[in-house]
């Protein structure tokens, strides 16, 4: 999907698990996050691919081409939860400094 304000697509993006350092070739636009959420029990469980996908969908609403210190985490749950099973992912959004 391409934001049509920054005209970057999500396939695009690419993940990092390193972080962004402090002479990297890039510029820190952002902390993006992404999520994948089970909302019926006959549905898939949530998963990091999707979690990752929705980052990378947020990233480029930044106009992101990367994104570094990318974490997934497995959210518990519990009977007040709207998820089944939950997946959250997060990093810093980047784009190369002109």
């Amino acid at each position: 999907m391409t934001d049509a304000t920054t005209n970057v697509s999500s396939s695009e993006v690419t993940l990092h698990k390193q972080s962004l350092s402090a002479d990297s070739p890039f510029k820190l636009l952002s902390i993006v996050t992404g999520d994948s959420c089970q909302v019926g029990f006959n549905q898939p469980a949530a998963s990091a691919k999707d979690a990752q996908q929705a980052l990378r969908e947020d990233a480029a609403r930044f106009g992101a081409t990367d994104v570094f210190a990318m974490q997934c985490f497995n959210i518990p749950t519990d009977a007040s939860s709207r998820c089944y099973t939950s997946v959250s992912c997060f990093g810093q959004a980047a784009a190369p400094k002109q």
